[in-house]
């Protein structure tokens, strides 16, 4: 015999659909590092006026966003990269270094790696 299936009644259908209807909106915010870029202007312009990256995170965190000035630093500094993806280093591109063969790309070296980790795991627990 298969799994039993459970048959809901039409009041239980009705009560769930009202129920998910009744759900309060989720509320929306920003992650620390796009409330810092919103901010970026403000935050440059008290740079300019004297204040200090350790200075301006005090504030940031004084009034509900915890960040350190290190941080801060690194959100400043970052570049948001372009839609088009364009912006950055390129990704998967590997220089072979000039070796030929199409074989040197390590993964023998991985295979070997987990041969002896294998024969180290099988000694270890004779």
């Amino acid at each position: 015999m298969g799994a039993k299936i459970a048959l809901y009644s039409s009041d239980i259908e009705k009560k769930v659909k009202s129920a998910i209807g009744d759900l309060p909106k989720k509320p929306k915010g920003l992650s620390l590092e796009a409330l810092i870029r919103s901010m970026k202007a403000e935050i440059e312009a008290a740079k300019k006026a004297g204040y200090s990256l350790d200075d301006i995170a005090k504030v940031i965190t004084d009034n509900g966003a915890a960040i350190k000035a290190n941080t801060l630093k690194q959100y400043l500094s970052e570049k948001k990269p372009e839609a088009d993806g364009s912006e950055g280093e390129t990704v998967g591109t590997v220089s072979g270094g000039g070796d030929e063969n199409p074989e040197a790309d390590g993964s023998d070296q991985k295979a070997n790696a987990t041969t002896e980790d294998n024969q180290t795991n099988a000694k270890g627990s004779k």
